[in-house]
């Protein structure tokens, strides 16, 4: 957390970043906009219309408190709103119904540098520690951030926690090192909880998951008069866009009771608690308080995955036409906890001529009669043609088959004889290079060991360890040492890579190479990579050494 040097006006802090939350909240209509219909009720099944005009269709809602009173249901006639009345709401029992394990959970805790805030900071932060191991389960995605008002580098929330983990041992570890710095910006007695809840939106979306989302964010619902956001509209708005739930824990000291917004919880559908009345004096942790937030915490945790799912209705309603002419019909569904009207569109049962004989019986009749009669003889006729062109088209389909037959054995003989001689040739090259390649190598390592051999006696790689003791004749111009059999020093030891290192001889000097492996090595003492060989030279990997002797 930044230092700030001087103090601030708070207010003119504000006036100067408005223009740059401005245009955040302008890259965030566009997620308003496309994810508006998340908000809405959901039809989950095709509209059932064979017992018309009784019509029944299953409905998701998204608010998991959604009651079956609040529903209404209009039906759409010459352009007029129509309530429909025989209406029967009833909640769906889904046995197939799937409930998630885990949840992705951004934890917002209030942190101000105020002396009287530190009963809440304590609280709030002995029940986190004691909370989280017996609720952040394995696959669980969960992280926790700080806020108070905006910094100096407009830096708003703070990570207590770099990223999402189900390991609560991370999560303990951060709330354990945490450290806050008195600033012109954590010493105020406000937060921006609005601000740090679009912040708090914002990183819970950029965080690909699968999981449900939800936030908890713990505080007083006290928000900074000079903030940009003073109220919780554009929150619940991305949130419900979001499918993002809120759940809040207000504090609730007795001087400051009529800053709660349930507007947040209730309308991101989330949960809302509010904490037993205290004046917050005391300096140390508020005990029974802390059992009531370990207790919501707790709540809120398990209440995720199944909340997250909403409700499902089944609806019944019988229109007010009952004509069975086949054509489009449009209700609309309206609650209290829906923010638009759902519009749907399906087809009455029937057709033009169900309808017909509703309306007009006798003409309807002696029509269709004349019509089956006409349609019988035009498919009889229709029958003969098409028998004719059937037994054509298989004569000719027989030719032709025939005839690709005899082109494919031509080509599949032409393509084997093809395949067979660049198979020969292919070997015949191979061979010829298999044989200049292995003299152009044994040339070069020829020459290499005359040109050792020439120095003198040729070195020795003298190896120890706290149990062997032996030594080796570097006899080849590139000799290799690893956990490998193929290597010409077999090590075994798991501090040794496969590969390890080699020693080679270039330009009348000895080297040594480190083969990146996992462990490295050390001469004389300093990790390198490469580097010349000198005579006593010690080579050092874990606990075993070598000695270069030239």
């Amino acid at each position: 957390m930044m230092v700030i040097k001087s103090k601030l006006d708070t207010q003119s802090f504000y006036s100067k970043h408005h223009s740059r939350n401005m245009k955040r909240l302008l890259i965030f209509s566009f997620t308003l906009i496309v994810g508006y219909i998340h908000a809405q009720a959901i039809i989950s099944s095709d509209v059932d219309v064979s017992e018309y005009p009784l019509v029944s269709f299953s409905l998701h809602h998204p608010n998991p408190d959604v009651s079956e009173n609040s529903i209404q249901i209009h039906q759409i006639i010459n352009n007029q709103s129509i309530l429909a009345k025989d209406l029967d709401v009833k909640f769906s029992d889904d046995v197939n119904l799937v409930i998630p394990e885990n949840k992705c959970v951004l934890i917002l805790f209030e942190l101000t540098f105020n002396k009287q805030r530190i009963e809440q900071i304590n609280t709030f932060h002995s029940s986190l520690q004691s909370v989280l191991p017996k609720i952040v389960k394995k696959g669980d995605e969960v992280k926790i951030c700080t806020f108070s008002l905006r910094d100096g580098n407009s830096v708003l929330l703070n990570e207590v926690n770099k990223d999402f983990t189900d390991k609560y041992e991370l999560l303990l570890r951060g709330l354990k090192n945490l450290n806050v710095k008195e600033t012109a910006f954590t010493n105020k007695n406000t937060s921006d909880i609005y601000a740090s809840l679009l912040d708090g939106l914002e990183m819970i979306n950029n965080y690909s998951s699968n999981l449900p989302k939800s936030i908890i964010i713990l505080s007083e619902e006290r928000n900074n008069t000079f903030s940009p956001e003073n109220n919780s509209d554009n929150v619940i708005q991305l949130a419900r866009s979001s499918k993002v739930s809120i759940n809040t824990i207000k504090y609730n000291r007795s001087k400051f009771e009529t800053y709660a917004d349930p507007k947040l919880s209730k309308s991101t559908y989330g949960l809302g608690y509010l904490l037993s009345s205290s004046d917050g004096s005391m300096r140390s942790v508020n005990r029974k308080k802390k059992k009531e937030i370990s207790k919501h915490i707790s709540n809120i945790f398990n209440s995720i995955p199944l909340r997250s799912l909403g409700k499902s209705l089944d609806i019944s309603v019988v229109l007010n036409d009952s004509l069975l002419d086949g054509k489009s019909r449009i209700i609309e569904i309206t609650s209290s906890d829906i923010e638009k009207p759902n519009k749907i569109s399906f087809k009455a049962k029937g057709n033009f001529i169900y309808a017909s004989f509703q309306r007009y019986f006798w003409i309807a009749l002696s029509t269709s009669v004349i019509i089956i009669l006409l349609t019988v003889y035009l498919l009889y006729r229709l029958f003969i043609f098409l028998k004719a062109k059937k037994i054509e088209r298989k004569r000719k389909d027989k030719e032709l088959k025939e005839l690709q037959l005899q082109q494919n054995d031509q080509i599949a003989g032409q393509k084997q004889e093809i395949q067979l001689l660049k198979e020969k040739e292919a070997k015949v090259e191979q061979e010829i290079e298999n044989l200049k390649e292995a003299k152009s190598v044994d040339n070069k390592t020829d020459s290499l060991i005359k040109e050792m051999l020439n120095q003198g006696q040729l070195p020795i790689l003298k190896y120890s360890d706290s149990a062997n003791k032996e030594d080796f004749i570097i006899d080849k111009p590139i000799f290799w040492i690893g956990r490998n059999e193929d290597n010409d020093i077999v090590i075994s030891n798991n501090n040794y890579s496969k590969k390890h290192f080699s020693i080679f001889f270039k330009k009348g000097k000895y080297y040594f190479k480190d083969n990146n492996s996992t462990n490295g090595l050390k001469l004389n003492g300093r990790k390198l990579s490469t580097g010349e060989l000198e005579n006593g030279d010690i080579i050092e990997i874990a606990r075993t050494k070598f000695t270069f002797i030239k």
